[in-house]
C-alpha cells in the first residue's frame, strides 16, 4: 500500500493518514491489519466508494473518521489497527454463537425517538466547481406533510448520487438499528471484535429459544444422524396453516407452522444450521434431517461432545447481531454491545 498517484479510493488514504509521512507519530505497519485494508480497498472499487476533499486543519482522528466514512467504514483500534466495514452480510455466517450457556446479564434498550422525515445535506458539488450545494433526501414512508427535516453536512462526498445513497443509509440506520443489546461473555468473546457478525439466542428474544451442549454424537456409518444433549429441549413440528385441518383445535395459534431447527457451533468455531425430524414434544435427542457427513478438523470431529447448540424456529434459530462495542472486564470477561444486522438497510440504500 503506497499512494503513488492521485486516487479517490478511501482505503489508501486512510492508511496514509495512519502511517504516512504527514503523521507526526506514524503507526508501524506491523500493527495494522493490511489484509483488512486490502479487502476494503477492493470493496470500495466494486461499490465506487470515493473520497474527495482537501484536508486542512482537521485533527488526525477527525480526518480518519471522515475518510473511513466515505467507504462506509470506521477506524478500528485494539491490539491492531484496521477498519470496521458496514456492508450487506446476508451471505455470511456468524463468527461466534452466544446463549445463556455462555453469556450473562443480557438486556436490551430501545430508543423511541421519532426519526426525521428526511435529511437536508450540504456538500461540495464537483459538477458545480466544488461549490456548496444542498439536497434533501426523504425517508421511505414519511408523510408528505411531515416537515421534520434535519440538517447534516457530508465531507469527502462530491457526487450527488453518492450523497443521496449515504443519506438513505443514515436514515435507514435510525429506523432499523435503534435497539441496543448488551451482555457479559467469558473468554469466548475473544473470537469476535467490533464489527463482527455473531449469533445470539435467548428466551427474551423469542419464545422458541432453547440451548444446550452436546453430550453424545450418534453416528451411522460415515454420517452423524443424531445428537444427544445435556438438557431437554421443547421441540415443535407443527404443520403450517394450510395443512392444519382445524386451526381452532390446535390449542396454540402462535405455534401453527412452527418447526424447530438448530444451529451447532462446531469445534472449529464455524456455525451450521440443521433441520430436525423430531415430533412435537420434549427430548434430549435431536435427529438431524438430513444426516450430516462426519468431518474431522485438526484431528477432532467437527461435531463433538461439548459443542454449543441453540434452537429456534427454522430460519430463525438465532438472532444475527453486529458487535458495536467491547469493554474488557475482570477474569477475561467482556461486556458486549450489539445492534441488529438489519439487511433491510441495504435494500433501502439501493432502492
Amino acid at each position: 500500500f503506497q499512494v503513488l498517484a492521485p486516487s479517490r479510493n478511501p482505503a489508501p488514504w486512510l492508511l496514509e493518514a495512519m502511517s504516512g509521512r504527514y503523521n507526526a507519530d506514524p503507526i508501524p505497519l506491523d500493527t495494522i491489519d493490511l489484509e483488512a485494508f486490502a479487502a476494503w480497498r477492493e470493496a470500495c472499487l466494486g461499490n465506487r466508494y470515493t473520497c474527495d476533499m482537501v484536508a486542512e486543519g482537521e485533527s488526525l482522528a477527525d480526518l480518519m473518521r471522515i475518510v473511513a466514512s466515505c467507504g462506509y467504514a470506521r477506524p478500528y483500534q485494539s491490539e491492531i489497527w484496521g477498519v470496521i466495514r458496514d456492508r450487506d452480510r446476508s451471505a455470511e455466517a456468524p463468527v461466534q454463537v452466544f446463549s445463556p450457556r455462555n453469556l450473562s446479564a443480557f438486556q436490551w434498550t430501545k430508543a423511541f425517538a421519532r426519526p426525521p422525515a428526511g435529511l437536508r445535506v450540504t456538500y461540495r458539488d464537483a459538477v458545480q466547481g466544488d461549490k456548496e450545494r444542498q439536497v434533501t433526501v426523504f425517508r421511505p414512508g414519511s408523510v408528505g406533510t411531515d416537515t421534520r427535516v434535519e440538517q447534516v453536512s457530508y465531507e469527502g462526498l462530491v457526487d450527488e448520487d453518492k450523497v443521496i445513497r449515504r443519506a438513505r443509509f443514515d436514515l435507514a440506520q435510525a429506523t432499523h438499528r435503534s435497539t441496543f443489546f448488551s451482555f457479559t461473555a467469558p473468554a469466548e468473546a475473544l473470537r469476535c471484535r467490533r464489527g463482527s457478525l455473531v449469533a445470539v439466542s435467548h428466551d427474551i428474544l423469542t419464545r422458541h429459544a432453547a440451548y444446550g451442549r452436546i453430550a453424545e454424537v450418534v453416528k451411522d456409518g460415515g454420517f452423524v444422524t443424531a445428537i444427544v444433549l445435556d438438557t431437554v429441549m421443547d421441540l415443535s413440528a407443527v404443520n403450517d396453516l394450510l395443512a392444519t385441518p382445524d386451526v381452532l383445535a390446535s390449542g396454540d395459534l402462535l405455534g401453527v407452522g412452527v418447526r424447530t431447527g438448530i444451529a451447532i457451533r462446531r469445534t472449529d468455531g464455524a456455525t451450521t444450521v440443521h433441520a430436525l425430524s423430531n415430533a412435537t414434544g420434549q427430548s434430549d435427542t435431536l435427529t438431524l434431517d438430513p444426516a450430516v457427513a462426519v468431518e474431522t478438523i485438526d484431528g477432532r470431529p467437527a461435531i463433538d461432545a461439548g459443542c454449543l447448540v441453540v434452537a429456534g424456529a427454522i430460519g430463525r434459530e438465532y438472532r444475527r447481531l453486529i458487535v458495536s462495542e467491547i469493554r474488557n472486564g475482570k477474569g477475561l470477561t467482556a461486556q458486549l454491545t450489539l445492534v441488529d444486522e438489519a439487511p433491510q438497510i441495504w435494500e433501502a440504500v439501493d432502492g
